[in-house]
């Protein structure tokens, strides 16, 4: 056994297509067949039941597969740490963020990390919570910073920041003059809910976090919303609440002051947690610690 022979046939479980395995591994299909038929000669059993559709591993098979995925973290995670120890500051690390959010933090943040890291390279993946869990989950991704609200058992979540949810309303809106009234100490000044119970609502896409968020808000008030949008993205929640198009909710880091738009906290407060995210077995190194750090910083300055 050599780690080679562990990669080949993780590969092949994985892709469960010789083809697009040899492809992955940049190896013949001949070649890569030959190295699985010799493993298996050497074991004494199948691997693999071979068929047309695809390569499904036999019972033996798995315990081989999941042997081998455990060796192969191990090694990563002995390389991850001897680097830190021979302070050898090369090498590359992949980051997840939500959208929006992710890009006006990392165009600051990114110049500090390359002062102090600048050998490092970085690869940014953007999408929704589930994807970048699911990215974690498969060893796509080292590390996310992602909000409250998902439930992956292998994921290990850290709490950096709670953040508070908060209503957007044009500046034209019959209520907007409300915003003035904002109380000694606070940032914005409170809101019933109820008190839009007839109006038509933009709102985050349905099985994202900040929806589950809106529904509960919306359960507390008594009433079932009217809806005029729907879209996954804050970003265009926030624009077009300040284009005059209706009330949503959005994270208070995207309520800056505006000559469009006001932002009011519910007398029902709504919040959610910020994280960074990665897998329970995952060992962060001196650059991943220090990335985290920043972002910290980030959310509480």
């Amino acid at each position: 056994m050599n780690l080679q022979q562990l990669e080949y046939i993780v590969a092949v479980a994985d892709e469960k297509k010789l083809l697009t395995a040899a492809e992955k591994l940049y190896i013949s299909p001949s070649a890569l067949s030959q190295h699985i038929t010799k493993l298996e000669n050497e074991l004494g059993t199948s691997l693999f039941k071979r068929s047309k559709t695809g390569w499904i591993l036999t019972r033996a098979g798995q315990i081989y597969v999941d042997m081998a995925r455990n060796v192969l973290l191990q090694q990563k995670k002995a390389f991850l740490e001897i680097n830190d120890i021979a302070e050898n500051k090369k090498g590359h690390f992949t980051v997840g963020v939500t959208p929006g959010r992710g890009t006006t933090m990392f165009s600051e943040l990114f110049p500090k990390f390359k002062e102090r890291f600048p050998n490092i390279k970085i690869g940014l993946f953007e999408g929704t919570v589930l994807e970048a869990c699911q990215k974690i989950a498969s060893d796509e991704l080292d590390i996310a910073f992602l909000t409250s609200g998902f439930h992956f058992p292998n994921i290990y979540s850290r709490f950096l920041k709670k953040e508070e949810i908060v209503l957007a309303l044009p500046k034209t809106h019959r209520l907007a003059a409300l915003a003035g009234d904002v109380e000694e100490g606070e940032r914005f000044a409170k809101i019933d809910i109820s008190l839009l119970d007839e109006e038509e609502f933009l709102l985050a896409g349905k099985n994202t976090t900040l929806r589950g968020i809106e529904d509960h808000i919306f359960d507390q008030a008594g009433f079932k919303p009217k809806i005029a949008f729907e879209t996954p993205s804050i970003l265009t929640l926030n624009i077009l609440s300040r284009s005059g198009f209706g009330p949503s909710f959005v994270p208070a880091f995207y309520a800056e002051p505006s000559d469009d738009a006001v932002y009011f906290r519910m007398t029902q407060p709504a919040s959610w947690d910020l994280n960074v995210c990665y897998k329970c077995d995952h060992y962060l190194t001196q650059p991943e610690e220090f990335m985290i750090s920043l972002v910290e910083d980030y959310y509480n300055n």
